[in-house]
């Protein structure tokens, strides 16, 4: 499950930076921490928050018109807002179906 969170701030940080016109990520994102005391998990899912949050920011400051505009290779923005909320809305249901696994009830 811890991958596919770190998967997770990999996708937002990759559009993060593309919105930024920043260096792409790099694409090591379904990495196995080395780390995996309560503490580094609660930072992973801190992080998360914290980049969820940032695009959010970023997306306050767009406009409707804002959605056509071409991204270069990239495609739209509407084209990457499709991508980003479909990408977390698959993985948030593979954490539900190994938490389900795993017993917990939700």
């Amino acid at each position: 499950m811890w991958e596919i969170v770190n998967h997770l701030i990999f996708g937002k940080e990759y559009l993060i930076n593309i919105l930024e016109g920043k260096e792409i990520p790099s694409e090591n994102d379904f990495k196995t921490p080395d780390d995996t005391s309560e503490e580094a998990w609660k930072n992973t899912v801190k992080k998360l928050e914290e980049v969820h949050n940032k695009l959010i920011e970023i997306l306050k400051g767009k406009t409707d018109e804002d959605l056509d505009k071409s991204l270069g290779e990239y495609g739209t923005l509407e084209d990457n807002l499709y991508g980003i909320i479909s990408h977390d809305c698959y993985h948030a249901g593979q954490i539900v179906l190994i938490l389900q696994l795993m017993g917990l009830n939700l």
